[in-house]
């Protein structure tokens, strides 16, 4: 979708917690609790659990209420943030082992229903732990030296353990599942920490596995934070007479109806905005960003119409003929920004002057949703990804066959509302972060001069 709203216009581009004092944060741990069926003094892992349960009992997929799933919800994430400020020194002052870092592959669906999916994950476990009783499990030891009036401090690996210090007896590798839970509005390059279930050798406590959200391109939708924006064709006919076709929902077995005003004329490159219906804001249950639309207005091929049509068209539309090539299929654009992808920056309002500069990225996703560009200037800087477009067009694929909604899938009736200004609109928020990123250096040494 290169350029979706063209030159320097719209790119496409609190957790559940306890409010108050006593009582009230009483009471709410209480009915959370007994939302799960869990107890309030359980472990990390015990909650887990508990919520596995849950979601295999409740979600709606299987016949739950989806009211009951959402306090569910609602109830993990709030026990989960409460056990998580409590445990904070206890932790501090235990020795865990290496967290494991695990990448998360989800659809654009998971992102907007949130839920629970089960990870196989390869852990350490052992029998019994033995530390070096010569160097107390450092694996080193220190020898001082005399060197005439000069003392000198060395430092060598243990003569005993080899250097090793800690070697544990029965150590092998097992296969875990693990349940992760998907906050709805999650982004790309979110760090989910499913706590308990790493490592888990004797004489530590048991380690966390940290999974990085990596979200799979869409076939329809392109994700601008909590919007949602997409490229719809429409024959000369529909566009002067009013459109109506259906869309998957991103929500799983629902569709949309999108249905035209009444005398409604679309016009080539008009939006609409389907309010309400693009992905949850992340912390924020209940609000939705919105869906746009822009046409994409096609006209007869040429040769397609006979001598006597072309009257007709010409006493009804216009005396002059109309010819142009028909563009390709898919309109949508589905590939993933990459290491080494040829980019260019637009919708940049700061330093518009560099918009359609063009470069490469040398590091994705360094910080969500953003990726460092090596610029044609020689300048290294960090971009949105709704501001950059991939600087080569996307490879024309075959044609597929039109989706339908099967007969027991749910399909809505919607009207968007055209969008006047598309270079200008005024996106959906995609939520809030858990912290502010500051500052120009980020992981990985690259030096990012921010957009």
């Amino acid at each position: 979708m290169d350029g979706f709203f063209g030159r320097g216009g719209f790119p496409f581009g609190n957790l559940g917690g306890m409010h108050g004092h006593g009582m009230d944060d009483r009471q709410k741990v209480q009915e959370w609790c007994e939302i799960l069926d869990v107890n309030e003094g359980c472990t990390e892992r015990e909650l887990t659990q508990a919520w596995r349960r849950f979601v295999r009992k409740n979600h709606p997929d299987k016949g739950g209420d989806p009211d009951l799933f959402k306090n569910g919800q609602a109830a993990y994430e709030g026990l989960q943030e409460r056990k998580k400020s409590t445990t904070v020194g206890r932790r501090g002052r235990e020795p865990k082992p290496d967290a494991i870092t695990h990448q998360l592959r989800i659809d654009l669906e998971d992102v907007c229903e949130g839920g629970s999916k089960t990870v196989e994950v390869t852990i350490k476990v052992a029998e019994e732990r033995n530390v070096c009783p010569k160097c107390n499990g450092k694996g080193s030891e220190t020898k001082i030296v005399r060197h005439g009036p000069v003392m000198m401090q060395t430092q060598s690996h243990c003569s005993r353990c080899q250097g090793q210090g800690i070697s544990y007896v029965g150590e092998r590798r097992e296969a875990n599942q693990v349940d992760v839970y998907i906050p709805p509005g999650t982004k790309q390059g979110d760090k989910l920490t499913a706590s308990e279930e790493g490592h888990n050798l004797p004489g530590m406590a048991r380690g966390d596995v940290i999974f990085v959200v990596n979200i799979k391109p869409h076939s329809i939708y392109k994700r601008i934070q909590a919007d949602l924006a997409m490229t719809k064709e429409l024959d000369l006919i529909s566009a002067l007479q009013g459109y109506d076709f259906t869309i998957p929902s991103i929500k799983r077995g629902e569709w949309l109806q999108v249905k035209s005003e009444n005398n409604e004329i679309a016009q080539p490159g008009d939006v609409i905005c389907v309010e309400g219906h693009g992905l949850p804001q992340k912390g924020s249950r209940g609000v939705r960003g919105n869906l746009y639309i822009r046409f994409n207005i096609i006209l007869p091929a040429p040769n397609s119409l006979n001598s006597t049509q072309i009257e007709s068209l010409q006493k009804v539309l216009s005396p002059s003929r109309i010819k142009y090539n028909m563009p390709g299929e898919e309109m949508n654009e589905t590939r993933e920004f990459t290491e080494g992808s040829k980019v260019r920056l637009t919708g940049l309002q700061n330093q518009p002057d560099l918009n359609g500069l063009g470069g490469r990225i040398v590091k994705e996703n360094f910080r969500p949703e953003t990726h460092a560009v090596l610029l044609e200037n020689g300048k290294t800087v960090a971009v949105r990804e709704e501001m950059l477009e991939f600087a080569t067009k996307q490879k024309t694929k075959k044609k597929k066959k039109a989706q339908k909604p099967k007969k027991d899938e749910y399909c809505q009736i919607v009207t968007g509302v055209k969008v006047d200004d598309p270079d200008n609109i005024q996106y959906t928020e995609n939520g809030h972060d858990d912290e502010e990123h500051e500052g120009h250096r980020h992981g990985g040494g690259v030096d990012c001069q921010q957009m």
